[in-house]
């Protein structure tokens, strides 16, 4: 069990580079949108996360 934050937290570590865009990410776990905070969130091996960078468009 890990929380959506410690996650976010844990991939930051491996991509420091990504911790500009922390207020404005939105993750996707299992193909389901989850938002950085303290959901616990129960992650299996092979369990697909996506980071849903900011998008714009008109």
């Amino acid at each position: 069990e890990i929380t959506s934050l410690q996650l976010w937290e844990e991939i930051v570590k491996v991509h420091p580079r990504l911790a500009v865009i922390r207020d404005q990410v939105i993750f996707a776990v299992r193909q389901e949108y989850v938002l950085l905070g303290d959901q616990l969130l129960v992650l299996q091996p092979g369990d697909e996360v996506a980071i849903i960078p900011p998008i714009s468009g008109g």
